[in-house]
């Protein structure tokens, strides 16, 4: 059932019904109602919470997986979509990186007021 999936993947039950959803996933074939999930569905929410743990967008996942499926993703073609996500790892980091810079900053410039205005108090 997909509380059992749920609970093995560590994926959230809503997730699981989005990534349906939105076609990330086959339809889940259903008996009485429930889902009835093969390995190969498994195998796939496997590798879309992979691909999402690497931070690829669900846009991007639902392209990797259409090639995926059809058998048309050579190595290399993997190689080059994991690089491009590399690069686009690295920027992100970058950016963080800018922001944590900013951040220090009008931290310092925030603990030097307090400390002068602690010195003016004590000299006065």
């Amino acid at each position: 059932t997909i509380r059992e999936v749920s609970e093995i993947l560590k994926i959230p039950v809503s997730t699981i019904r989005y990534y349906e959803n939105l076609g990330l996933l086959p339809v889940i074939q259903r008996i009485e109602g429930k889902r009835v999930f093969t390995n190969e569905n498994i195998t796939d929410l496997k590798r879309i919470k992979k691909l999402k743990d690497m931070g690829m967008t669900l846009k991007d996942i639902k392209n990797f997986n259409q090639l995926y499926s059809k058998g048309k993703l050579s190595f290399e073609q993997k190689i080059m979509i994991l690089d491009q996500q590399h690069t686009v790892i690295i920027e992100q980091i970058e950016e963080l990186q800018h922001t944590l810079e900013i951040i220090e900053t009008e931290r310092l410039k925030y603990s030097n007021i307090i400390n002068k205005n602690h010195t003016a108090i004590i000299c006065s």
